[in-house]
């Protein structure tokens, strides 16, 4: 029977250095400190979902918050460095957008991000691997604003065991061919950021969580 004690909050990434900000796991996939819980899921959709659901086996929190970097298939409207919030996750294509939630579509952000301003909310793509075709992006970006691969997985284990969720993004590069090499780039900062507006939010000094 699963140990569920009371976990306010559970943050989860697909690996250690999107928690970094937040967070030192050292060798350890899973941290619980004063009532918030950090999880290192595993990298793409079936490592996620084995490693969130393996957590919520044993552990139950209230709500989980999502995080990681994202590529953008519209610079114009979410350029690289840009927060931003799923508002639907789909895994195909053409299809209706997914979210698997509790009470509402969105778990919700707050009312001071810093400067007021809440993550712009975009419809996410979450493939089984990354997006490198040029010709292939522009397809996609017909039906989907961010490309993230773990997103599908989060929704869908979050939607099993009944708990809020919502998934906070960082945008590190362009979805495409030179995607990789922007992503190498940008992360490190991109993920600073994102975790700072996740400090502010929940009242937090910066390093403190």
């Amino acid at each position: 029977m699963g140990n569920f004690k009371k976990i306010k909050l559970l943050v989860v990434a697909a690996y250690g250095p999107e928690l970094k900000a937040l967070i030192s796991l050292g060798r350890k996939h899973a941290v619980i400190r004063d009532g918030v819980a950090y999880l290192q899921a595993g990298i793409g959709p079936v490592a996620a979902t084995f490693g969130l659901t393996h957590f919520l086996e044993d552990y139950r929190p209230q709500k989980i918050m999502a995080i990681g970097t994202a590529g953008t298939f519209n610079t114009k409207r979410f350029p690289v460095g840009t927060i931003v919030q799923a508002k639907s996750v789909s895994m195909v294509s053409h299809l209706p957008g997914f979210y698997a939630c509790v009470d509402s579509p969105l778990a919700p952000w707050g009312e001071d991000q810093g400067e007021g301003k809440d993550p712009t909310l975009v419809r996410v793509y979450a493939p089984q691997e990354i997006t490198c075709d040029a010709k292939c992006a522009l397809q996609l970006a017909k039906h989907h604003d961010v490309e993230h691969l773990e997103s599908y997985a989060y929704a869908l284990v979050a939607q099993k065991f009944k708990i809020p969720l919502q998934i906070i993004l960082g945008l590190t590069n362009i979805v495409g061919p030179k995607g990789h090499v922007q992503w190498q780039k940008n992360e490190a900062a991109v993920m600073l950021q994102v975790a700072e507006a996740i400090l502010r939010e929940l009242g937090f000094k910066k390093g403190r969580l």
